[in-house]
């Protein structure tokens, strides 16, 4: 699909480059975008749009997530439920969220973290790289991880911990 600035698209398209059109739900953006973005877009590297549910954004972001929305890449927007971040990351995090390298945050349930993490977790939680958290039930951990491990975990490459 051509990059066509102000054409409007219906959902699942995927545009990438240079674009400033107008979008709707199910669309996904990349490099260099500046438009307004509705339920379910996607959109990366430079972006300072405003985002609302189910928005993914990444590289170098500082807009304001609400819930669903996916942020990477020295973010530090306040988030809440739902939200995911990536990469240097130090904003506060609640339920369902997910982060990655160097991150530091207060998890609970449901809850995804790797590459160096030491948050508290608990049933639910994913974690991998160095990861020395207690986990539960259905928790995956990958790489250097000795957390206690019950029924139905998964995990690999010098793993240490207790099976069931």
């Amino acid at each position: 699909m051509q990059c066509h600035t102000g054409t409007w698209i219906v959902m699942s398209l995927v545009w990438s480059h240079k674009c400033t059109a107008h979008y709707m739900p199910g669309h996904v953006m990349s490099h260099r975008c500046t438009t307004r973005y509705i339920p379910d877009h996607v959109r990366s590297h430079r972006c300072m749009a405003r985002y609302i549910y189910g928005h993914v954004m990444s590289h170098r972001c500082t807009s304001r997530y609400v819930p669903g929305h996916v942020m990477s890449h020295r973010c530090t927007a306040h988030y809440i439920p739902g939200h995911v971040m990536s990469h240097r990351c130090t904003a506060r995090y609640i339920p369902c969220h997910v982060m990655s390298h160097r991150c530091t945050a207060c998890y609970i349930p449901g809850d995804v973290m790797s590459h160096r993490c030491t948050a508290r977790y608990i049933p639910g939680d994913v974690m991998l790289h160095r990861c020395t958290a207690r986990y539960i039930p259905c928790d995956v951990m990958s790489n250097r991880c000795t957390a206690p491990y019950m029924p139905g975990h998964l995990i690999s490459h010098r793993s240490t911990t207790c099976y069931m």
